[in-house]
């Protein structure tokens, strides 16, 4: 398996990630103050690495520390590990992937890794990427099968998967639950959750697959669970989703959890998303009015006007469900379930939810 090695890191963050992120139109602008620490680029530049034959000048270094009014700065206060620990990331998650594209891998990471940033992570991003580092060497559920029924819904079995997911989501990982009998089956929200060096586990998320397993007759039998609830304010599949995960952190002695606030750059990213997804349909649009006879555009017109109404002015119901409907999600496991205790005031003592699971 091709791995990246510390200088390759270096270069690629100088000549492939920051000119994207300086431009702002993929993700949302960054600076990343390194103080007058720049001895890492110079050697970089003085002693290169043949990356593809690529070549980089003095002018990248100084677009790489360039500080811009309008961006976020990430103040990093020692280069050396804070390359490391990118290069580190980058090799672990091409192990976790099986994956030998190396260098794509390094310029995904260090351009979208930084999605995954809470409010404190911007004050300590070393600390944010050991985390991050911490997550991807995690194998808490890898004793079991990909596919293996881990519970029982009714009469119908329940079968987990682990997903690794892409660069640009919330978390490393999802699990997803899949209810299934008699030919019948159905794929409840994906969990996206990480798990540290100390067994916590974070759950960022609970997502509607985009499966299209999802039979009516289960779905019937899942909304149960509002019976004599007034007002429910989560659907019932995401509820039997954390269930079912919670079960499974208990088996595996997990005692503690916690659901992260907002992700700083979350906002201005899916605004950024809106406007590609504009771009995107109007450009098909044009293809399909100077080819009409075409029937390829038909189809890539079909798949890019979803992904439009998926995003397009979504940022708001996309920042609800993420931070409200997720606490709300949790507010209601909380109150199902005797054994879990939330251990501090949410927006007094920070913005994160704690919890701890006792027997």
């Amino acid at each position: 398996m091709d791995r990246i090695e510390f200088k390759e890191m270096v270069e690629l963050f100088l000549i492939r990630v920051m000119p994207d992120i300086k431009e702002g139109k993929e993700l949302p602008k960054i600076n990343f103050d390194f103080g007058n620490d720049l001895a890492i680029f110079y050697d970089a530049l003085n002693n290169p690495q043949s990356i593809g034959g690529s070549n980089y000048e003095e002018k990248d270094i100084k677009l790489a520390t360039r500080i811009d009014e309008d961006a976020l700065t990430i103040k990093v206060r020692d280069p050396y590990k804070f390359f490391d620990l990118l290069k580190d990331i980058t090799n672990a998650s091409l192990e976790l992937k099986n994956s030998s594209l190396s260098r794509n891998e390094a310029i995904n990471i260090g351009k979208r890794i930084w999605l995954r940033m809470g409010v404190e992570d911007i004050n300590n991003v070393e600390s944010f990427l050991e985390k991050e580092l911490e997550f991807l060497k995690d194998r808490t559920f890898y004793t079991k099968k990909f596919g293996e029924v881990v519970d029982t819904f009714g009469d119908y079995n329940v079968a987990h998967n682990i997903l690794v997911n892409s660069t640009w989501d919330e978390s490393t990982r999802s699990m997803l639950y899949t209810i299934y009998n008699d030919g019948k089956s159905y794929d409840l929200p994906r969990v996206l959750y990480d798990i540290d060096s100390r067994g916590k586990c974070y759950i960022y998320g609970v997502q509607t697959a985009k499966s299209k397993d999802k039979d009516k007759s289960i779905e019937r039998k899942l909304y149960k669970i509002n019976k004599g609830i007034d007002n429910p304010n989560v659907h019932p599949s995401k509820i039997w989703s954390m269930i079912f995960f919670i079960k499974e952190l208990k088996e595996k002695g997990i005692k503690e959890i916690e659901i992260p606030g907002m992700q700083v750059l979350s906002y201005s990213y899916h605004e950024l998303l809106s406007e590609q997804a504009k771009e995107q349909l109007e450009c098909v649009m044009r293809k399909i009015n100077m080819f009409p006879e075409r029937d390829c555009f038909i189809e890539e017109y079909q798949e890019t006007e979803k992904w439009y109404q998926h995003v397009h002015n979504n940022q708001d119901k996309i920042s609800y469900l993420k931070t409200e409907e997720l606490m709300n999600l949790v507010f209601r496991i909380c109150d199902m379930d005797e054994t879990m205790h939330i251990t501090n005031e949410l927006n007094i003592q920070g913005d994160s939810l704690k919890i701890k699971i006792r027997n």
